[in-house]
């Protein structure tokens, strides 16, 4: 008797633990593995503002990101180093909040542009590169698991090619690559700034002629450029991105599921750091993207990229966190 009281002991301990563990089909995460809780305010954080006074009431998590984690399998990874990002997180109105701080030392935001070489009389020369290559940006990536397939559901900040625009791109990284959602509208908010007529010369410049200075040229100050215009010094710059800022108000079956996330953001060149908060709707009614609504928790990745343009890439400059948990 003895035994079989230990025997249905032991049974009904396996019994309630496998039951209590459910959540949503999910094992919860290990005590081990880092987690996220997501805190409930009163009120939402606001759209435009990634200082907004609800992140005060916050507690940021520091959550490690390694240069030898690796998103593909067979990946170089290079000597061993850490940085870190914090991250916060706040459910409000059936939307997801996130907000990353993190250090970077470069505010790499000239993909291309336009040269003053000569003054008299004012001539161009465009430089596709720069001290970037084509398509190098600073860049923040949330990834969330639970796609079909095994694939992860990922929002992409970008610093000059959608932050200016309020957005994050929707994207979904699968079999090594990271691929942009198919549906809704396909145009970004940056829009590539084509030479004139095959020559080196802008097409547009900012209304504000040789006085602007500045690396982002949106659509609705652009002129056409002028070439008798005065006040240009050599080596001055035009962007060569347009930036379009009329898909953030757009209505979001219009925008679909590869701008349905809405950012903003600020790089403080003093401390070197950027701030990028960005929010979704948990459920989005889209098949390319994860319905956040009916679950508890939800695994995750944090990608931070400094200049580069291949998260799969093995460099210092690709940071990347271990599995962590965040719990709604």
């Amino acid at each position: 008797m003895k035994r079989l009281a230990c025997f249905l002991l032991i049974l009904s301990a396996i019994i309630w633990v496998q039951c209590g563990g459910d959540d949503n089909g999910v094992n919860p995460p290990p005590e081990t593995t880092a987690r996220i809780v997501a805190s409930h305010p009163g009120s939402s954080p606001s759209l435009n503002d990634p200082d907004d006074a609800v992140w005060n009431t916050v507690t940021p998590t520091g959550i490690a990101l390694s240069y030898q984690n690796a998103l593909k399998p067979g990946a170089a990874k290079p000597a061993a180093a850490a940085d870190s990002v914090r991250l916060q997180a706040v459910v409000r109105n059936d939307s997801l909040f996130l907000r990353a701080v993190w250090s970077d030392a470069t505010h790499n935001v000239w993909l291309d542009h336009y040269e003053v070489f000569s003054t008299s009389p004012v001539n161009f020369t465009r430089d596709c590169c720069g001290s970037q290559a084509a398509g190098q940006e600073d860049e923040l990536i949330a990834m969330f698991a639970g796609l079909p397939g095994g694939a992860w559901d990922v929002w992409n900040w970008r610093a000059l090619t959608t932050g200016p625009g309020y957005l994050a791109e929707g994207m979904t990284f699968t079999g090594g690559e990271l691929v942009s959602d198919s549906s809704g509208l396909q145009s970004g908010p940056a829009l590539n700034h084509s030479p004139l007529g095959g020559t080196s010369q802008p097409t547009y410049m900012h209304k504000d002629s040789s006085a602007f200075h500045g690396y982002l040229l949106y659509l609705a100050d652009a002129v056409p450029f002028r070439a008798l215009s005065t006040g240009w010094t050599e080596g001055q710059a035009i962007p060569g991105k347009l930036i379009d800022t009329s898909i953030y108000s757009r209505q979001a079956t219009t925008r679909g599921p590869r701008w349905a996330i809405r950012a903003a953001d600020d790089y403080d060149s003093t401390g070197n750091q950027y701030t990028v908060m960005m929010c979704r709707a948990l459920n989005t009614g889209f098949d390319d993207d994860l319905n956040l609504l009916l679950l508890d928790s939800v695994k995750m990745k944090v990608v931070v990229l400094n200049n580069q343009v291949d998260l799969t890439m093995g460099t210092n400059n690709r940071g990347i966190s271990k599995e962590l948990w965040l719990i709604f």
